[in-house]
């Protein structure tokens, strides 16, 4: 990611998690403003250099995700400590559950998994490190 905060992180990862959503894909710029907004009253979940993000958005037909890795990490919320990777979870509006998956939370709280999505230069790294997650 080339941003320097969580909320610029946003501006990236919301148009990859929408990529091919159908029309709610025209919202990009809106889904990315609310969920900062969101972060503004309500810090998301850090574990470890880890953000989990989500939000349910509305017209969403089906769950998407996107993934960020900031090697050099971006700057903290207050009181929080450095993130380094981004999981942004979209989910529809009536979606029932926490809105992050088991696996992305049991895969991203690992340290080794952590180290090593630190280093990928590539998705396929990426998804080589997750094992092809989920």
């Amino acid at each position: 990611m080339t941003g320097r905060t969580l909320e610029d992180s946003l501006d990236e990862l919301v148009p990859r998690a929408l990529h091919g959503a159908g029309p709610i894909v025209r919202e990009v710029e809106a889904v990315a403003r609310s969920l900062k907004e969101k972060l503004k009253l309500k810090p998301p979940l850090i574990q470890a250099g880890v953000a989990f993000v989500h939000a349910h958005v509305k017209g969403l037909a089906s769950c998407k995700a996107a993934l960020g890795v900031s090697p050099c990490g971006l700057e903290p919320p207050p009181g929080q400590d450095r993130v380094y990777v981004v999981f942004l979870s979209l989910t529809p509006e009536k979606h029932q559950g926490s809105g992050i998956p088991a696996w992305a939370k049991r895969k991203l709280g690992d340290e080794k998994t952590l180290y090593e999505l630190r280093k990928v230069q590539s998705i396929e790294a990426a998804l080589g490190v997750l094992g092809g997650a989920p």
